[in-house]
């Protein structure tokens, strides 16, 4: 490869704890809770179907620094007669994100309800397969000729290329991005209307002094006339003219409470002493510390069944990485309802998503909030916590081509087939 890539490996596992990301297409296939695997459904007298089509999809995966897929393995175990006749057969699909795809012969085309390739056929033409939208799932047919026997899958893997970079993966394109997406306080804006009106411009008549990146506008209460702030009269927002329609007239001299939901500045800043910003709210990470526990789980392979050939993914290294979380805001009010925001994103979110490998990893809030008080010129009003991005894996130490074993003997015939 002419660029620096790595090769990394997307497993798909038949888990229980995988059941709600896994689609079945009846009844008459199932995840198997105990064994780990998908087979066909016996009925009451343990006979199998033999229904055509039966299928399982697992989840579209979004490794988003893909830059080609370059292999694929299925690991499945079929049923032979004594003659070694093969009784169950599989088949495969794979989705772009929008379209199931399977390979006719001679290109990747639009596939219909009966349209199954080959594992060999994905193996060989994978590298073709559309990588734009940087998103795969895969639909495996199982099915029988006997319903005595059934197919068992276990696990799929799919050998990809990417530009990725760890540590930046996980701290500015998953962690400071999920942050600025998912964090939205509310702050209080209340003015008093000089005109009746059922509009409220927030640029031109009643401008927000503090720097508030606007999402939405929560609600909008007439504060003299509902101090209890009951009654919603808010019926919508225009985020490019920031103006506010109410849901009726309200005359002049009117105090309106206006509830402003908005998005705080996120940024990340490497120096041991904070040095101030001058957008605020916002939430700063600092004081970010890398923690090695040495090699993580083993490492993996990806085999071409039909040529022997495979790539071996040497084992990752795992570290923790712990982070202060900063809130600034420039109002005691606005402290406390920051705080609170980032509270119930740690409370609704245990898991942090690696965006470059969508992989994810546990958030582990190791301190809870500190008043540190006021810094600045300004009189910041700030605050801080400390969690962890547990065993977060850098697959560092590259990869090595295998060749795979087809046959061998124990204490002579008869022969194990590998597969």
């Amino acid at each position: 490869m002419a660029r620096r890539l790595r090769k990394l490996i997307k497993r798909f596992d038949f888990t229980e704890p995988e059941r709600a990301r896994i689609t079945l297409s009846s009844s008459e296939i199932r995840l198997n809770p105990d064994l780990h695997l998908i087979q066909l459904t016996a009925d009451a007298s343990g006979l199998f179907p033999l229904t055509a089509d039966l299928h399982v999809k697992t989840w579209l995966t979004n490794p988003n620094t893909v830059k080609q897929w370059l292999s694929f393995e299925v690991v499945v175990a079929h049923a032979f007669d004594e003659d070694g006749v093969q009784l169950t057969f599989d088949g495969f699909k794979l989705n772009d994100g929008t379209t199931d795809l399977y390979w006719d012969g001679g290109a990747w085309s639009a596939a219909g309800a009966s349209d199954w390739s080959t594992e060999a056929d994905i193996a060989t033409n994978i590298a073709t397969f559309p990588v734009v939208s940087q998103s795969i799932q895969v639909i495996v047919n199982l099915g029988t000729l006997d319903e005595t026997v059934s197919p068992s899958l276990t696990t799929i893997k799919i050998l990809y290329a990417s530009d990725i970079e760890f540590q930046e993966d996980i701290i500015y394109r998953s962690l400071l991005k999920d942050l600025r997406e998912n964090i939205r306080p509310i702050t209080a804006h209340p003015v008093k209307l000089s005109v009746d009106s059922t509009t409220i411009d927030l640029i031109n008549d009643f401008p927000v002094k503090t720097p508030y990146n606007i999402v939405d506008i929560d609600s909008v209460y007439d504060n003299d006339g509902d101090p209890n702030h009951l009654t919603d009269l808010f019926a919508s927002y225009n985020p490019g003219t920031k103006v506010i329609t109410l849901t009726g007239l309200v005359t002049a001299g009117t105090v309106v409470w206006i509830r402003i939901i908005y998005e705080p500045e996120v940024s990340v800043t490497t120096k041991r002493t904070y040095i101030e910003i001058a957008k605020v709210p916002a939430l700063v990470l600092a004081d970010i510390n890398v923690i090695d526990f040495g090699e993580g789980q083993g490492g993996d392979t990806v085999v071409d069944k039909g040529t022997g050939s495979g790539t071996r993914v040497f084992a990752p290294a795992q570290y923790d990485i712990e982070f202060v979380l900063r809130c600034l805001t420039d109002k005691a009010r606005d402290q406390q309802r920051l705080a609170d925001s980032v509270k119930e994103y740690f409370d609704q979110n245990q898991l942090i998503r690696s965006r470059g490998m969508d992989e994810t990893y546990r958030l582990w809030l190791t301190d809870e909030f500190d008043q540190v008080g006021e810094i600045g010129q300004e009189e910041t009003e700030t605050s801080q916590i400390r969690f962890r991005i547990v065993k977060a894996l850098f697959y560092n130490r590259g990869d090595e081509q295998v060749f795979a074993v087809e046959r061998f003997t124990v204490n002579g015939p008869p022969d194990l087939v590998v597969s």
